[in-house]
Parts: structure tokens; C-alpha cells; sequence
């Protein structure tokens, strides 16, 4: 099993080349922090065993970037970080048990050409629907990325809050004549429980088993493939799946595929 200061230290890395020194550093400490048996070994105790893709450095950083959010702490420097360890631990703890799931706009970039691939090739208009959708702003990529946040509050979505395989089964129980279907998900799969990902790829497969011309159905995901991430897109009838584009994992540079 791989010790916790070596998952931070992992993940540290990949926060520093994906362009977040600022996380990077606080991973660093914290790992260092757990060496010498700091308040970050106490708060992790129990976890040593939680599995690679349960994402633990995130589910810390969510856990404390969620207080100072709620206004318990007045922000994330070392000092403050290392203090609501002691201070606020029972608070954090709980949050530590709690999934993460990343999302941001800047994908929309990279998910764009399927969007537009399905459009191309079925005429149709598209039904959206996103797993792992956090505030929605990536279902609102048709009104392009700048002031999302402004977007939301204009052009409110819906967003329900359910297992990803049970909610994909409702949405997907019956096609819908005269729109394309389009789910689709960025950065998600891996936060899942594996049993939960087996759940919701049968769902959509068995969706596009029962797909037709004028209930088309498409699947558009973006997620990890080694250093880069994969924008894939299935599609049915028929289920032909293909590579759209290699990307950054926050979206840039996008690499479209011949």
C-alpha cells in the first residue's frame, strides 16, 4: 500500500503541472506535516486504506476549501490550513467522507466538437444531460464560456442530486423522438465506485441498443488517458465509438483527432 505522505506528494505534483502551485504547496506541507505526526495524521487516521480513486488529497483540500466557503475559516494559508486541523476536526472529518468531483468551463472547450459532431450528423437538436454536473455551467456551453456564473443565474438548469448509474437508467428508460440525446460527463468516472461505473455504462449502452434515426442517442466523455485526457463519442444507432480530441485535463490545449 502506497503511505499517505507518498498520495499527497502524488498529487501535489500533479496540482503543480496542471497549474495550481498554490494546492501543490499545501500538499507538500501537509505530507511533510504527517512525517512528524502533525494535526494532518490525526485528521487522516482511518483513511490509509481508502482506495487510489477515492481521490483522499482532494477530499482534504475539498474538506477545508468547503469551510472557508461557509465562512468558518478566513482562508487557506499553511497556518490557518494546519490550525483548523485541531480547531475545526470534527467538522473536516465528517466532510472527509464525502466524494469529490471537478468540474470547470474551460472543458466545454474540449467537448464542444462532439457536441457539434452529434448536431452535424443527426440534424437534430440536443437534449443534454450531464453526470457529475456540479453548478451546471458546462450545460450551458451554447452560450460560450465567459461570466458562467452570470449565465446561471440567467439560464437556470436543473440539477438533481442521485447515483449516476440510477439517474442515467430514469433519464435514458424510454428514447425521445426529435432531439439527439446526448450525455456526457468530463473528469467524473473515476470518483465512481467501480460497480456504480459498471451501472451506468450498461444504462447507456442498453439505451442505445433501443435508439433509433429519429431518437438518436450519443455518448461524449472526457476523461483520463494517461498524461492527457480523452474526448471519446459513441453513438447510436449503430455504436460507433471514436476519438474526438486528447486534451489537457483542464481543458487546454486541444488536440483534435484526424
Amino acid at each position: 500500500m502506497v503511505e499517505l505522505p507518498a498520495r499527497l506528494r502524488t498529487q501535489a505534483g500533479h496540482c503543480d503541472r496542471l497549474g495550481s502551485p498554490f494546492y501543490a504547496g499545501l500538499l507538500e506541507r501537509a505530507a511533510a506535516d504527517i512525517e512528524v505526526g502533525g494535526p494532518v495524521a490525526q485528521i487522516l487516521r482511518g483513511h490509509e486504506e481508502d482506495p487510489p480513486e477515492s481521490m483522499l488529497a482532494l477530499r482534504l483540500m475539498g474538506a477545508v476549501r468547503r469551510r472557508v466557503l461557509e465562512g468558518a475559516l478566513p482562508d487557506m494559508e499553511w497556518s490557518t490550513f494546519r490550525r483548523a486541523l485541531v480547531d475545526d476536526a470534527e467538522s473536516i472529518r465528517s466532510l472527509l467522507d464525502r466524494p469529490v468531483q471537478t468540474n470547470e468551463v474551460g472543458r466545454c472547450a474540449a467537448l464542444l466538437p462532439g457536441f457539434l459532431a452529434v448536431a452535424r450528423e443527426t440534424g437534430l437538436p440536443l437534449r443534454l444531460l450531464e453526470i457529475g454536473a456540479s453548478a451546471g455551467l458546462n450545460l450551458r456551453w451554447d452560450r460560450r464560456l465567459r461570466a458562467a456564473l452570470e449565465l446561471a443565474a440567467e439560464v437556470p438548469v436543473s440539477v438533481d442530486r442521485a447515483r449516476a448509474a440510477d439517474w442515467a437508467a430514469v433519464q435514458l428508460s424510454a428514447p425521445r423522438p426529435g432531439v439527439a440525446t446526448v450525455v456526457f460527463h468530463s473528469i467524473v468516472m473515476q470518483y465512481l465506485p467501480s460497480a456504480e461505473r459498471r451501472e451506468f455504462e450498461y444504462a447507456v449502452r442498453a439505451a442505445g441498443e433501443v435508439a433509433t434515426d429519429n431518437a438518436p442517442l450519443a455518448w461524449l466523455r472526457m476523461e483520463p488517458a494517461g498524461d492527457q485526457a480523452e474526448v471519446r463519442l459513441a453513438r447510436w444507432p449503430g455504436g460507433e465509438d471514436r476519438l474526438v480530441a486528447r486534451v489537457g485535463y483542464h481543458g487546454d490545449p486541444v488536440r483534435l483527432s484526424p
